[in-house]
């Protein structure tokens, strides 16, 4: 900057003989200036140091950079005081006439003191160009700032704030290109001289940019009890200023106010139906039994409406994902933020909010739930290694749940606020029921813990379940109803209904059985099971995903989804599916999942190798011995 004035005041003194010349380069430099002076500020504000943007030094050149713009469009649109140059009473000539040289040369002279300079630019159209300029380079400061208490650290607020410009939000991209392209037009048409349809740009522009920005001002979701949300940048009021000076400079004078009137409102429906960085996330409708993606996860990454991008935080998706086990609406999501660490976030109103920071070390936790703000996890359980349940209040900046270190009475070091539970030793997997009980098994055990019951003070040993054969150590899942489904073997699955036997489901039909209308006569690998609301049994794996419905009829999911990797029945009656298509884990919720089972198509008849529903005809020979 010191620099371009000492170019500024060089510049000035070569063309010093030449008025025109120098007038333009007076106006030039004023231009230059304001915009330099902008671009240096922007870059420090965007770079997110405010102790360096607000430094008196900083402020200090920057206002005499200003100054010295104000003062080159000064003297660029001051008239020529001609009067002075040719005064009334001219000095006495000499007796002796002049050649036509001479008369040349001082012809010329004169020429260059009288000719016409560039016409005035108006102050209003001067305005309306440094505003559209600025309203420009608006678009490069920050337009929306996460305060983020999970990412305090030493350096202090600043540590905490995640700043975004309006080309950074994928939903605000069209919205920007829209302002940029009127913002360019308004500031050619205060340059070209075209007065009217600078006006109409400008009104059009500032409407524009007021009614989008306040639009996505009132659409900020509220913040969370600790402070965690966003809030609206620099760029923004920015924007809104500069919106608001536009609209006023292209009110004046009070001419051709119709048509300004028009533009004006055009620009406010622009504003308001154009899509911006708040704009409502795409939902696809939802067809009976087929399901969509949960939560936008593309890839295993969510992207939410503020262009927050949420890596999943486990290799199970559904241990990612939970909600409040009493119940109540809520949507809790653990990301992975390192590589032996976590975040919580809080997914509301489409936006995900980080909560609490986790250290867990190389096995990240499964998320259970959120019960009186407090989020249980189960830590740890790979391999041969100890696991932990605990209690995590959300009103944490950070906590470690590692469970590396035990302190001289063999508790597990965690951080002060966390409460642990129960521990075993591993391995342990969990998954949630629809009747809002955990399950953990691993090993020779399986217990069911109701979710009210995960209190301190809790003893496993209490909720041990051994529905029958083979269910000790292995995953269980019942319903409301009081339906159990349990794996007996690491192929076969066993479903007990009330008032009938315990029935064998799979492990019973010979290799390369179809699908049919029996589970029991069709070859199934399953790999996840749940029993939803209404008793219905879903069965994913390798195989299609499908359904056993109360009467023993098995029937595919109308929509073809295959490899899925988890189950989970929600109490309100959807069925969300954790799969991995070849290259990212992905969520897909059947809402209508309990209601709808009944009437999907019931898969076809066994064939004749393969029906387990009567006994084989023909005799064996066999033999034993005592």
């Amino acid at each position: 900057m010191p620099l371009a004035l000492a170019v500024v005041v060089l510049a000035d003194r070569l063309w010093a003989d030449r008025i025109p010349v120098r007038r333009q380069v007076r106006g030039w430099a004023a231009a230059g200036l304001t915009v330099l002076t902008a671009v240096v500020w922007t870059g420090l504000v965007v770079q997110g140091r405010s102790g360096c943007t607000t430094s008196p030094a900083v402020i200090g050149v920057i206002a005499c950079c200003a100054a010295a713009a104000v003062i080159c469009a000064h003297w660029a649109t001051r008239a020529v005081p001609v009067e002075e140059l040719l005064p009334e009473r001219p000095e006495k000539s000499s007796e002796e006439p002049l050649n036509q040289s001479e008369l040349r040369a001082t012809f010329v002279q004169l020429c260059d003191f009288v000719a016409p300079g560039p016409p005035r630019r108006s102050f209003a159209a001067l305005l309306s160009a440094a505003a559209a300029g600025l309203l420009l380079l608006s678009t490069l400061l920050p337009w929306r700032e996460l305060v983020d208490p999970v990412a305090l650290g030493p350096a202090g607020a600043e540590a905490g704030l995640l700043r975004s410009q309006l080309w950074e939000l994928p939903y605000a991209l069209t919205w920007a290109v829209l302002v940029a392209l009127l913002a360019v037009c308004t500031l050619a048409c205060s340059v070209a001289g075209l007065k009217l349809v600078r006006r109409t740009a400008a009104a059009a522009t500032g409407a524009l940019t007021i009614a989008g920005t306040l639009h996505a001002l009132l659409q900020l979701p509220p913040r969370l009890p600790d402070g965690v949300g966003y809030k609206p940048g620099l760029g923004a009021w920015t924007a809104l200023v500069l919106g608001v000076l536009l609209l006023l400079l292209s009110l004046l004078p009070l001419q051709q106010l119709p048509l300004v009137a028009a533009a004006s409102v055009v620009g406010v429906v622009g504003g308001v139906l154009v899509p911006d960085a708040m704009a409502a996330p795409y939902k696809p409708e939802v067809v009976a039994g087929s399901p969509h993606r949960l939560l936008n996860f593309n890839g295993g990454q969510l992207e939410d409406p503020l262009g927050m991008r949420v890596a999943i935080g486990t290799s199970d998706p559904l241990d990612s994902v939970a909600g409040n086990l009493d119940g109540s609406p809520g949507e809790w999501l653990l990301g992975r933020t390192g590589s032996e660490g976590s975040t919580v976030f809080a997914y509301a109103d489409g936006v995900a909010l980080p909560q609490v920071a986790l250290s867990h070390g190389a096995t990240p936790p499964a998320l259970l739930g959120v019960a009186d703000h407090r989020m249980l996890l189960l830590a740890g359980g790979a391999g041969d290694r100890h696991w932990a349940l605990l209690s995590v209040p959300l009103d944490l900046v950070s906590a470690d749940i590692s469970l590396s270190h035990r302190d001289p009475d063999g508790r597990y070091y965690v951080t002060p606020g966390v409460e642990v539970l129960a521990s075993g030793t591993g391995p342990a997997l969990t998954h949630r029921n629809a009747d809002r009980s955990i399950v953990i098994w691993g090993g020779t055990r399986t217990w069911q813990i109701p979710a009210a019951a995960l209190r301190p003070g809790m003893k496993l040993d209490d909720y041990l379940v051994n529905p029958g054969p083979g269910a000790p150590g292995n995953p269980v899942s019942t319903g409301p109803d009081g339906t159990v489904a349990w794996q007996t073997s690491q192929t076969g699955l066993a479903l007990h209904r009330p008032g009938s036997d315990p029935v064998q489901l799979t492990g019973v039909a010979p290799a390369g059985c179809p699908l049919s209308r029996d589970v029991a006569s069709s070859s199934l690998t399953v790999e996840a099971f749940a029993v939803d609301v209404r008793g219905n049994l879903w069965l994913g794996g390798s195989a299609p995903t499908a359904v056993v419905t109360p009467d023993g009829v098995l029937r595919p999911l109308p929509s073809w989804v295959a490899g899925v990797d988890s189950i989970e029945a929600r109490p309100d009656g959807s069925v969300v599916l954790g799969v991995s298509p070849g290259g990212g884990d992905q969520l897909l919720v059947v809402p209508d999942a309990a209601a709808s089972a009944a009437s999907y198509p019931a898969a076809g008849e066994p064939s004749a190798r393969c029906d387990r529903r009567k006994p084989g005809g023909g005799s064996t020979s066999s033999w034993a011995t005592p």
